[in-house]
């Protein structure tokens, strides 16, 4: 799934991949790829590029940040199964 695409709009190209979100060619690492672990972490980089003056479309930050708090909340949950599930089979 996309946040931006380049274009006459967009400076930046935003993605997330099977495992981790991309900045495809940015400008802010000399055209190398930046990747982030986790959705609030490209949220930043994406600030990092509207501080530089870089066209970013409008609501990039806050799909992100939307997309960061639904990750984490499944993170947590993924967690406290794991938890839940050793501890029943410590009984």
């Amino acid at each position: 799934m996309s946040y931006a695409r380049f274009s006459h709009t967009s400076d930046i190209y935003v993605y997330c991949g099977a495992i981790s979100w991309h900045c495809c060619g940015c400008f802010l690492q000399l055209g190398v790829t930046f990747s982030a672990e986790e959705p609030r972490s490209m949220a930043d980089h994406v600030r990092e590029h509207i501080d530089a003056g870089d066209l970013v479309p409008d609501g990039v930050v806050e799909a992100l940040l939307s997309d960061a708090d639904a990750y984490e909340a499944e993170a947590d949950a993924r967690a406290l199964d794991n938890l839940t599930h050793r501890e029943s089979e410590a009984f």
